[in-house]
């Protein structure tokens, strides 16, 4: 088992791009379809809090948080096959083909979003640590048809000396997804604004289109984030297992 050979990130970036857009169709179906949920709910928030006779209704957030998960986890179980099978030049599997490894990749998406996010509550750095070592721990499920604890403790195997470029693959998709947050917020801050030195109430509609389509392009950023660390999983099997894409990719032949 190999721990030293060197990963170059910038071939992996460039795979992980090219198969993304290469498959942008079906990549895009299944992360916009994934996220309609939470589109709903947060449509359904943005009436009730620009309508004066709505009571308000409680608990709304967590439940966009809650669908987020399943989100990623759908997003995810339906991009790295795809993906690896690209990598392997095969044939990509059928949307039914791949049904099945939706449950494995659900599970791993609760346990290690929960621990990332109490590691990130105790002070952050145990968060940050657990992002590292849980990195490819979906990718793992998805490939290998493992439990959740079985995923996350493969990850962890996998990138042990490989932290570093975990780190920098976690930077630089947060960032990407940090800056597309806070530009698809522009709008809606320059609307309020226009609103309130107009004295005119905001129309309720375009608040909605205003939050619904940037959990649209988030979505998309998401799915690229899987593509991205579905690369770096099968990078990975190739240094530490000798376990060439071809094979990795045989798995959902």
């Amino acid at each position: 088992m190999s721990t030293d050979a060197r990963i170059d990130m910038g071939a992996l970036v460039t795979d992980a791009t090219r198969i993304y857009f290469a498959s942008f169709p079906r990549i895009a179906l299944v992360a916009v379809l994934s996220h309609v949920p939470i589109m709903l709910v947060d449509a359904f928030q943005t009436l009730s809090m620009t309508s004066v006779d709505s009571p308000g209704f409680g608990g709304l957030t967590q439940l966009s948080m809650i669908l987020g998960t399943i989100a990623l986890a759908i997003t995810s179980a339906y991009v790295v096959p795809p993906v690896m099978s690209s990598l392997g030049h095969r044939r990509a599997p059928t949307f039914a083909e791949v049904s099945a490894r939706v449950g494995a990749a659900l599970g791993t998406a609760w346990l290690t979003n929960l621990i990332v996010g109490l590691g990130v509550l105790c002070f952050v750095i145990p968060g940050v640590i657990a992002s590292l070592w849980f990195c490819v721990a979906i990718p793992a499920s998805v490939a290998e048809g493992m439990t959740a604890r079985r995923a996350m403790d493969r990850s962890k195997e996998l990138t042990e000396g490989y932290r570093s470029t975990a780190l920098a693959l976690n930077l630089g998709y947060g960032g990407l997804l940090i800056a597309v947050v806070i530009a698809s917020v522009v709008p809606t801050v320059l609307v309020e604004m226009d609103a309130s030195a107009s004295g005119h109430p905001v129309n309720a509609w375009l608040m909605v289109a205003l939050t619904v389509l940037p959990t649209a392009v988030q979505s998309l950023v998401v799915a690229y984030g899987s593509a991205l660390f579905t690369v770096f999983y099968a990078r990975l099997r190739e240094v530490k297992d000798g376990v060439d894409a071809d094979a990795l990719a045989a798995v959902f032949a």
